[in-house]
């Protein structure tokens, strides 16, 4: 790691505006994720390793005050995320940015009213985590709406069941889906994750698009959840007041169609 040295002097004064600035970040974790980045990407440590302290010292010329213990443990969270590769030497651990990691850095942008994601196809497992990621950036109560329904469907929405209040509007079960097998798992669901409501209407025509409403965001799917990640699919992630007339809107329809809705 001969040009660290380097690096480190011209880091603090250097143009790093194609990155989202690091102010944006509350997380520790994303602190520390986004200076691998940098390293990565504007400096060229492609497949170079980073101690924690190394990654403090960069923060510190960013004027971000964040001790090698503190960074070192942000980073026990990402690496249990896959957002980093983590190796041991002498005692020693060193970090790289993995593929996910960046990929949640990006969710951020340098646009925050504005985010598209796209989902490649046969990646169920991400397509998930990255659903995670943008939820995880909004407030509020999460309202869904999606046609169809299944086992899938509570398992993308579970990590948010027990701190926020879930509802989820839908009409039809999926494909190899019935009624009364999802109305059974939905029974053991909701014992654990009791904030998570989910109500059907009569005419799953009137669900034809796929979107969520939080406190202060509205998100389109290009792909229902029950089988995001199957095919290629966007998510696309608007925040602030550029859409509030028609969350507004939405929110409102979701509103009414909520309260005639049946329980499963």
């Amino acid at each position: 790691m001969a040009n660290f040295t380097t690096t480190l002097k011209n880091i603090g004064k250097d143009d790093l505006s194609s990155f989202p600035d690091i102010m944006i970040f509350e997380k520790d974790m994303d602190k520390a994720l986004w200076v691998l980045w940098v390293l990565q990407e504007k400096y060229g440590f492609d497949d170079d390793y980073f101690t924690s302290e190394q990654i403090s010292e960069v923060l510190k010329k960013r004027k971000i005050p964040l001790s090698p213990k503190a960074v070192a443990l942000a980073l026990r969270k990402a690496n249990a995320k896959s957002f980093i590769d983590k190796k041991t030497e002498e005692k020693t651990n060193y970090y790289m940015l993995m593929r996910p990691g960046k990929e949640h850095l990006e969710l951020f942008g340098n646009d925050q009213n504005l985010k598209m994601v796209f989902i490649e196809k046969s990646t169920p497992h991400t397509a998930r985590k990255k659903i995670e990621e943008i939820l995880s950036q909004t407030k509020g109560e999460i309202k869904i709406v999606d046609r169809y329904y299944g086992q899938k469907s509570l398992d993308t929405i579970q990590k948010f069941g027990k701190s926020r209040t879930i509802k989820f509007l839908t009409a039809d079960p999926g494909t190899g889906e019935t009624q009364q097998k999802f109305s059974r798992d939905l029974i053991h669901f909701t014992r654990e994750f009791k904030n998570v409501h989910v109500r059907k209407i009569n005419n799953g025509k009137e669900l034809h698009d796929r979107y969520i409403i939080t406190g202060d965001s509205l998100i389109l799917l290009g792909h229902g959840i029950k089988d995001i990640g199957g095919t290629e699919s966007f998510v696309i992630f608007f925040k602030g007041s550029e859409v509030s007339d028609i969350k507004s809107m939405l929110e409102t329809k979701f509103n009414q169609r909520w309260t005639t809705a049946n329980t499963f």
